[in-house]
């Protein structure tokens, strides 16, 4: 390419300059480079408008640019849908997670609500104890009290 760009920049006659520039369209054409071929078909075509084949490869490099921009454009809007789909499956997970903390809340709360329910069984069964103490207590202190009329 290099050996081109050098020999059209040196080249005076309009038939060589369009044979220069028609190969290095084919070279920028084999290397996938259509926008690039196309400008230099066109340089061809002005140096020599009645070359049918530079006509054709440029007619070709049109439509193989042209495919290659529809094909750009679906793998951008398949990436764009994958992305939406992502998206939709990061969000689904995030309600699930959602759902999952409530429901361990929920959970949580329960058991949170049992322990007080125990808690307050225990407690009453403590205080209950702590009458039946107190009641003995009592009765030893009233049996204490009582003077015996006959101390044997």
């Amino acid at each position: 390419m290099k050996q081109y760009e050098a020999a059209s920049k040196l080249e005076k006659n309009k038939t060589k300059l369009a044979k220069i520039y028609h190969n290095a369209g084919v070279i920028l054409q084999a290397g996938k480079q259509y926008a690039q071929c196309i400008e230099a078909y066109k340089q061809s075509l002005r140096n020599n408008p009645l070359d049918h084949e530079t006509r054709y490869n440029l007619a070709l490099a049109q439509k193989m640019l042209k495919e290659q921009q529809q094909n750009q454009s679906q793998q951008n809007k398949q990436e764009n849908q994958q992305d939406k789909q992502d998206k939709q499956n990061e969000q689904k997970d995030k309600n699930k997670d959602e759902q999952q903390k409530e429901q361990e809340q929920k959970r949580e709360e329960t058991k949170n609500q049992m322990s007080r329910e125990n808690a307050e069984q225990l407690l009453n069964a403590v205080m209950q104890d702590e009458k039946n103490v107190q009641e003995k207590v009592k009765k030893n202190i009233q049996q204490r009290g009582k003077k015996y009329d006959k101390d044997w």
